[in-house]
């Protein structure tokens, strides 16, 4: 077997395809080492171990290819790429899910959000409230209250109901309210005309009875 192999591993052309592989390989092999720093700290998994361990593995695999000479170059660059996907591997598969700059951004969204709950206050003692609370639980103001049909919180000054359409009470008791006034008065000059009509019929009889006692 090795008489037939002899021919064939010690020809330039062999020798000449086994050198380029090895090259290829180094070349990918300080790639992906390269790539696994870079990933590693956009994600901070230990950038350094991780590399460290690259390096360490890859150069282990190098000066292990050179026991196998005897095939060329090309064990030299072969055994540290293997072995340096296969760790790439494990790096993949235990490595954080999300990379730190994406973590900073969902931590300010989440402080933003806290910061803008916090923001709201009472508008008449200042103190912290809720979207759904209806009254104020320091001063008892009133913030809003259920509408009267669908139950949706709306605020005591709306005429009506932005959900459902419908007129609030408070709406309609001011309305009302209003208009009340106007009736009073509408009402007030047929008072005014019966009164005048007793009055007159009063001293109708007063100046009867006056004639009377004259006579």
């Amino acid at each position: 077997m090795a008489g037939l192999l002899g021919p064939i591993l010690s020809s330039g052309a062999f020798r000449m395809v086994s050198l380029a592989l090895g090259i290829l390989c180094l070349v990918i092999t300080l790639a992906l080492i390269y790539w696994l720093r870079q990933d590693a700290k956009r994600r901070s998994a230990g950038a350094l171990v991780w590399t460290g361990v690259a390096l360490a593995i890859a150069i282990i695999g190098a000066l292990s290819g050179f026991a196998f000479m005897s095939f060329g170059f090309g064990p030299v660059g072969l055994i540290p790429f293997v072995l340096v996907c296969c760790l790439i591997i494990i790096y993949v598969v235990i490595r954080p899910a999300e990379f730190t700059a994406d973590a900073r951004e969902r931590d300010m969204s989440l402080r933003l959000l806290s910061a803008e709950l916090e923001s709201k206050s009472c508008p008449r003692c200042g103190a912290g409230i809720e979207a759904e609370f209806l009254i104020c639980p320091e001063c008892l103001i009133e913030l809003r209250h259920n509408c009267d049909y669908c139950g949706r919180p709306v605020k005591p000054s709306w005429q009506a109901c932005p959900y459902c359409r419908s007129r609030q009470q408070g709406g309609a008791a001011s309305s009302n309210s209003k208009s009340r006034p106007a009736r009073t008065r509408s009402s007030s000059p047929s008072n005014a005309g019966a009164n005048t009509d007793k009055g007159s019929s009063a001293g109708a009889g007063s100046f009867g009875d006056l004639d009377l006692t004259f006579n």
